[in-house]
């Protein structure tokens, strides 16, 4: 058995002023590799200096960062919330809640899914299965669907914890369930129907030259 639990405070150094978009789990390519330039690599055993840090509650969602946003979602009180915030000051933008069971399992519990930006909309999923479109400027709700009740899906053991994937129109989740069904959504959701084989799936977009290929790796953990 072995407990996991993530530090409550959301921390950018200055490095994160300067760097390109980080705009979903992993980076632009999900490669968690960063071509920026001029990145500093060796620290010396000094800590980068904490510009600003604010409490955003319990949770595994990372950070991402796009058009000098930063947007990541934490736990509290039977509620998540997403907050976008000024990345350069710290101050609280806009703030969307809604209501998600804390769900504790061999670990503290809170939210699991990393956030995904993509031009004007930011893309939320919980580990309930409630699947959010909102407006990067304001946080205005666009849609939402909730993939377990709408649409039959199945909740892992863990919860869903995938961050979305957006190719070209369309954003890619994973309904769960016997026929494995993954999201294509723009206005209505289309669907892709494959075999529910393994039990984790990792979304990787890969661009070569102009060949967009969607990977979709497998990893059995039993």
């Amino acid at each position: 058995m072995v407990k996991f639990s993530l530090p409550l405070l959301l921390i950018l150094s200055c490095l994160s002023l300067v760097a390109k978009d980080w705009p979903t789990f992993g980076g632009i390519f999900r490669n968690h590799s960063s071509n920026e330039e001029g990145l500093r690599t060796k620290w010396n055993g000094k800590e980068p200096d904490i510009l600003w840090k604010i409490d955003i509650g319990l949770g595994y969602s990372s950070v991402v960062e796009h058009r000098g946003k930063a947007i990541s979602q934490g736990y509290e009180n039977g509620r998540n919330t997403l907050f976008c915030l000024d990345a350069e000051k710290g101050t609280v933008l806009w703030k969307h809640q809604y209501p998600c069971k804390k769900a504790p399992d061999y670990f503290q519990g809170g939210t699991r899914a990393t956030p995904t930006v993509h031009e004007d909309k930011v893309y939320i999923l919980s580990h309930e299965g409630d699947l959010y479109a909102l407006d990067l400027e304001n946080g205005k709700v666009e849609w939402s669907v909730n993939v377990v009740a709408d649409l039959a899906g199945e909740r892992p053991q863990w919860g869903f914890a995938g961050a979305p994937l957006v190719v070209d129109d369309k954003v890619i989740v994973q309904k769960g369930g016997k026929k494995d069904l993954w999201l294509l959504w723009r206005h209505r959701p289309e669907v892709w129907f494959g075999r529910q084989v393994l039990k984790v799936r990792v979304m990787l977009l890969h661009t070569l030259g102009r060949i967009i290929r969607k990977l979709l790796f497998s990893i059995n953990l039993a």
